[in-house]
């Protein structure tokens, strides 16, 4: 949905969530225990926070996934944002079996400075944060691989929200 919207900025005004707490919110809790984060806000928070200036229009080439309830998808869905000297790039494998490699090169953008890959995924798709174990699917770091300085491989793992930052060289 993120990725949508950041993709559609140019008619999308506003976009509410609307639980903040319990139910289909981002964060949970239960009387007399601590609140907990669902997996569903990582993304919202580093979204929020690294999505910023102008939206680009990345061209991507994947493969497709046939699905019951959408017909023929891409694997790899993407969005990304350039402010001053950064750019964040927000992508979706949908493949709930396969990793996925992704190239990024960078066009008309400055050289790729330092570079960051957070990753959420699980190995088991049903996994979800509750009380009794409320880090048990975390954002944590992919990797990286420069392939120049205006080049980056990334693998995306299967059924995964990724983010990758990076700033300019100058």
């Amino acid at each position: 949905m993120l990725i949508s919207l950041l993709n559609h900025s140019d008619r999308v005004t506003a976009a509410c969530q609307a639980q903040l707490v319990n139910v289909i919110a981002p964060i949970r809790a239960e009387p007399g225990k601590p609140a907990w984060r669902q997996t569903i806000f990582y993304p919202f928070a580093e979204t929020a926070t690294k999505a910023r200036g102008s939206t680009l229009r990345p061209a991507i080439d994947a493969p497709r996934l046939d699905t019951a309830e959408h017909g023929t998808v891409a694997a790899i869905d993407v969005a990304a944002t350039v402010s001053g000297d950064s750019v964040a790039v927000f992508l979706v494998n949908r493949h709930p079996g396969h990793a996925l490699g992704v190239e990024i090169r960078l066009q008309n953008l400055p050289r790729i400075g330092a570079a960051r890959h957070a990753v959420l995924t699980d190995d088991d798709l049903t996994a979800r944060n509750t009380c009794h174990d409320p880090n048990r699917v975390l954002l944590g770091r992919g990797t990286l691989t420069p392939a120049s300085d205006r080049w980056l491989n990334v693998t995306l793992p299967p059924a995964s929200w990724n983010m990758v930052t990076f700033s300019s060289a100058g």
